[in-house]
């Protein structure tokens, strides 16, 4: 490309890899966006847990740090991609009274 101005002439060379940019973009497909969703996915399991113990937590007449501590975040991974709350079933006011669990 000739850019011709007042004073000066410029000469512009263009030059692309196309094979290089196709690999850069499959690089960013295969690699990043999963890795990207695993932590969006981590992040909302931690979200719902929060808002699942301030919802369960006055209907049981306990703490919500008791109600979150009986909920397990089993966390996203590159190969699963699925993050999961698994609810354990003991009784929540014996931690919330200091006893004991039987």
């Amino acid at each position: 490309i000739r850019i011709i101005t007042q004073n000066m002439t410029f000469d512009i060379t263009i030059r692309h890899n196309l094979k290089k940019l196709m690999r850069s973009l499959n690089t960013l497909e295969n690699k990043v966006v999963p890795e990207a969703t695993v932590r969006i996915l981590n992040r909302m399991a931690e979200s719902a847990k929060v808002a699942s113990a301030k919802h369960i937590a006055p209907k049981m007449n306990g703490r919500q740090a008791a109600v979150k501590r009986r909920i397990e975040t089993r966390k996203a991974t590159f190969k699963t991609l699925r993050a999961t709350l698994v609810a354990r079933d003991r009784a929540l006011h014996r931690t919330a009274t200091g006893l004991p669990p039987s």
